[in-house]
């Protein structure tokens, strides 16, 4: 009778089996370093949740021998994987093609869908929430080329979250020369995670060289949630891209890290003008 069930840090749980119940809707798998293999009826399945190293192929089986129709949601937070590997990421593609049903999906990554440019194509998919960093230090260019890969295999997408997660600030500093630039020794400084520079303009010509727009951003996509938005110039490139090719817009979200007013003012002002179907409606945290 078991209808939801979350399986977190059992490191001695190998294997589990589920094939004889016939009413699990959730199953939630986290932190299982040493579990192989999982069984399940996929009957009733609605969401799944997976957050660990990326799994073999293997790893996950129905009861019927396919893939999980029922899926609605599903959640892959791949905190462990090397995306510069190409085995790994042939295998978390042959993993997500068990879900290519599903109308809602989360994929998460250290680098913001570093890991997915493998993705298989979701026909069903309606709404996409990518969660992982893009620095002030990143590449424009990829971070905008990785968005339009995953959103090409979303032909029916309609909503796109994306949720910007910071680099701690010791890692920021060290890799993008950011915050702590010209830091001397007892000096006081402000370690907010905004970013902006009026004189640092974006080459957007440049950056859509061989950059093709996906068609679900033209003809689908009529809400974009952008969150824990920190600016920089790769945040503010790939924001760019987006609402410069969503004519189809309705509804634009951002959500602000935490920082300096007047910054965040700045950035609304220049996301504004990025938004190319005017009617839109925006809102600003």
């Amino acid at each position: 009778m078991l209808a939801d069930l979350m399986v977190e840090a059992c490191g001695t749980v190998t294997a589990l089996c589920l094939l004889d119940n016939t009413r699990l809707r959730r199953l939630a798998i986290r932190f299982c370093d040493n579990l192989a293999t999982v069984a399940i009826g996929a009957s009733q399945l609605l969401s799944f949740e997976y957050l660990g190293a990326i799994p073999d192929n293997s790893f996950l089986a129905g009861g019927s021998g396919g893939g999980f129709p029922a899926i609605t949601s599903g959640k892959i937070d791949t905190y462990a994987a090397f995306p510069d590997e190409p085995e790994d990421l042939v295998k978390l593609s042959s993993f997500l093609q068990l879900f290519v049903a599903t109308k809602h999906l989360h994929l998460c990554s250290t680098r913001m869908g570093s890991c997915f440019v493998n993705l298989p194509e979701f026909p069903s998919l309606t709404h996409l929430e990518l969660n992982g960093r893009v620095l002030q230090c990143d590449d424009p260019a990829l971070a905008i080329a990785v968005t339009s890969t995953i959103l090409s295999q979303a032909p029916n997408l309609e909503l796109l979250t994306l949720v910007f997660q910071a680099a701690p600030q010791d890692q920021e500093s060290q890799q993008c020369n950011g915050p702590y630039r010209g830091r001397i020794e007892g000096e006081l400084v402000d370690v907010h995670l905004l970013h902006y520079d009026k004189y640092d303009t974006i080459d957007y010509a440049l950056l859509m060289v061989n950059t093709p727009v996906p068609p679900c951003l033209v003809n689908r996509v009529s809400k974009i949630e952008l969150v824990h938005y920190q600016g920089g110039r790769a945040q503010r490139a790939l924001a760019k891209f987006l609402l410069g090719n969503a004519p189809a817009l309705k509804m634009l979200y951002c959500g602000f890290a935490e920082g300096p007013e007047w910054i965040q003012m700045q950035l609304m002002r220049e996301i504004q003008g990025w938004v190319i179907n005017e009617t839109a409606s925006k809102e600003f945290r």
